[in-house]
């Protein structure tokens, strides 16, 4: 399967994609083992010994490096299609598993939950991920942040506070505002802060439940199904890829980011130009948010992805194509 592997073209605007037929075959029996060969990893200590996961990999001759910030419930490992397409550009790219997420600390004895102190625990962490491993290889490199959803508020954060630290940002369907089910944002952020007070800030949010390795991919965040069967099948091999369920204590953090993304000092902050993916069928994020957003930056876009849902980066071909060449044009100008 070697057709799928060509060496590292610095700064290509396209990419082939994978085909969905034989997905699973392919990313077993050719990309995996080629990210094998540029992968690195190790773990991050940060405070009170707490132990961040992360991996890299290096092109022999990179224009850049691409810095990955995965959403809730997700790793790094979610994103090696991605990583993969990223190295035939020419890119080297860093990943980091988010505190509470894939083989990173937990302060939840729950493999399936997720909790947060404060959000700008999150800002921090990648803070120091980049200072301490990421610029040390990459030196003058110019840096590009790709963010998703959590991660992508986790990365816009990041952009009002260390405005120079990336050159360009590809945001894809950013947590600006996070959907709370049935509720509005400001009840379910009431009720979390009424259980963070009474000392349940560490109790599961109510309707959520542990992984079911019988999800049906019709009740997934992907439109295609041959990628949400094989990072799926990992899942249920491995119980830390298992997380699903946030605390209270998350989501009255996740909630209450929105006023701090929203904040027009915070948004005039900004230098690195941004492109925000948002998609047409989104069921866990607020597309009304994200507008305000990006209309609030000094060099923000927005592209609307029609036909798509929550993960774009998980669509079927006649989508992830155009929106592939999209961010690799982005981060070429």
């Amino acid at each position: 399967m070697s057709e799928f592997y060509q060496s590292p073209r610095r700064g290509a605007t396209h990419v082939p994609i994978l085909p969905e037929q034989r997905f699973d075959e392919i990313m077993t029996q050719a990309v995996e083992p080629m990210l094998q060969k540029y992968r690195n990893e190790g773990c991050l200590t940060i405070v009170r010994g707490m132990r961040l996961s992360y991996e890299y990999y290096l092109c022999a001759d990179p224009v850049g490096a691409v810095v990955i910030s995965h959403g809730f419930t997700e790793s790094a490992e979610k994103f090696r299609e991605m990583t993969y397409y990223f190295l035939q550009a020419g890119y080297s790219v860093f990943a980091l598993d988010h505190r509470g997420h894939g083989n990173s600390h937990r302060e939840m004895e729950h493999p399936g939950m997720v909790h947060i102190g404060k959000f700008q625990d999150y800002v921090n962490d990648f803070d120091l991920f980049i200072k301490r491993i990421v610029r040390p290889h990459t030196v003058n490199l110019p840096l590009y942040l790709f963010g998703h959803s959590m991660g992508g508020a986790v990365g816009a954060t990041y952009l009002s506070q260390h405005p120079v630290t990336f050159r360009r940002a590809i945001l894809n369907a950013p947590m600006i505002a996070p959907k709370t089910a049935e509720y509005p944002g400001w009840l379910a952020e009431l009720l979390a802060l009424l259980m963070y007070l009474s000392g349940n800030g560490k109790k599961r949010v109510l309707n959520y439940g542990d992984f079911d390795k019988n999800t049906p991919f019709e009740a997934s965040a992907g439109t295609s199904k041959a990628r949400f069967d094989y990072y799926h099948q990992k899942r249920v091999k491995h119980p830390h890829l298992q997380t699903t369920t946030p605390t209270y204590g998350w989501l009255l953090q996740a909630v209450g980011v929105t006023r701090t993304l929203l904040n027009r000092r915070n948004c005039a902050t900004v230098q690195a130009p941004v492109l925000l993916f948002q998609a047409e069928i989104d069921d866990y994020v607020h597309n009304e948010a994200q507008e305000k957003y990006i209309a609030r930056i000094p060099h923000g876009e927005l592209v609307r992805v029609k036909k798509s849902k929550h993960e774009i980066y998980l669509s079927k071909n006649d989508i992830l194509q155009p929106y592939l060449d999209q961010i690799l044009s982005f981060f070429s100008k």
